[in-house]
């Protein structure tokens, strides 16, 4: 089998790298942590119109695989970006798999052309994502609960609810008794909220359970792509501050220990990639295949991620602890891939079951 990028695939991941740079320079990064700056209007990325990148084609969009989007998902991760791209895009992966043409022609081609900002709801409690832990049921054409955890939730979103029994619902932008309590979250890039409904009408989508059990699989491969792309970046990061950090009149890169520290954090880290590209490519070509390969890539890559910030940090030294420098960014956007979606604990746990173990 030759798995390597098409030259279309490394085109649109270059050019993608490139507008997030571009977009989204040191300062910008630091303002949004500070809180000075909440969005992503008007950067270079922007400019990509990416939201209909997994959409069909006869509802307007590029119709690409998991793959692709997976590739977008490291540069977001690579550049710790703020944009509200991967929750819209689960979002219209679960309106694709649901029967109701009139619902699909109605919403699609505004997701596609980025007219309307859509998200999933799928977290209650303290965290239970999965869709056998949903409990919030529709009663007569209503919801009345609360879902945790909530990403990109903008004015005027398209949100698809996670029920209970593996069933998705439809929350309409204008939908009354929806009620947002903005949680203060590590990670201060991906902003999350607590969402409240009151009597909200909704539209069941009338997709089987599998639909819900796809769509989590989906949100788990491109976690793991997001957290491959912030291990990369945390590794060059590193590798860069020690070979211009001098002590004694000699690079710190050149001590062995600390030689011998970093190779061990690009060993844990490259061999990553493999694996959520296969996740990726199991998705839609090895759908047998797709649950097992997500809750593995999601469960390793987040922790090397989180495991390969630690080490970062401390290689550093006392720097990599300031709030001015930017280590922190990608530690604290470990720490949230590593919880969002559920641990890496939980995900085993359903690799082992999956496989037969």
């Amino acid at each position: 089998m030759n798995f390597a990028l098409s030259e279309q695939q490394q085109i649109l991941q270059s050019t993608v790298a490139a507008a997030l740079a571009a977009g989204f320079p040191r300062e910008r990064l630091h303002a949004v942590i500070d809180r000075r700056a909440t969005d992503s209007a008007g950067t270079e990325f922007e400019k990509l119109e990416l939201w209909g990148l997994p959409i069909d084609p006869q509802y307007g969009g590029a119709g690409l695989e998991m793959i692709d989007a997976a590739l977008v998902a490291e540069c977001i991760g690579y550049a710790a970006a703020s944009v509200p791209l991967v929750s819209h895009w689960l979002a219209a992966l679960a309106l694709l798999q649901g029967p109701d043409q009139r619902t699909k022609s109605q919403w699609l081609p505004q997701l596609a052309a980025g007219q309307v900002a859509a998200t999933v709801a799928l977290a209650e409690g303290d965290g239970r994502w999965l869709p056998d832990d949903w409990t919030l049921r529709g009663e007569g054409g209503a919801l009345n609960g609360e879902k945790c955890f909530v990403g990109d939730v903008t004015p005027g979103a398209l949100i698809v609810v996670g029920l209970a029994g593996g069933e998705l619902g439809l929350v309409a932008p204008d939908a009354v008794g929806v009620a947002h309590v903005e949680l203060d979250g590590v990670d201060r890039t991906r902003p999350v909220t607590r969402l409240r409904f009151a009597g909200t009408p909704f539209v069941p989508l009338g997709c089987p359970a599998a639909t819900a059990a796809r769509l989590v699989d989906a949100a788990l491969i491109l976690t793991a792509a997001d957290a491959f792309g912030g291990a990369r970046r945390m590794l060059e990061m590193t590798t860069g501050y020690l070979t211009e950090r001098q002590q004694f009149g000699t690079q710190l890169a050149q001590f062995q220990a600390i030689k011998h520290q970093l190779a061990n954090v690009a060993l844990e880290v490259e061999p990553c990639r493999a694996l959520y590209w296969y996740a990726a490519h199991a998705f839609d070509h090895r759908r047998n295949e797709s649950a097992a390969s997500a809750a593995l890539a999601k469960a390793h890559i987040c922790d090397r991620f989180l495991q390969a910030s630690r080490d970062c940090v401390e290689l550093h030294g006392g720097i990599g602890f300031t709030w001015e420098y930017d280590a922190h960014i990608w530690l604290k956007r470990a720490m949230f891939d590593a919880a969002v979606y559920g641990s890496a604990r939980r995900h085993r746990e359903r690799y082992a079951k999956l496989v037969g173990w």
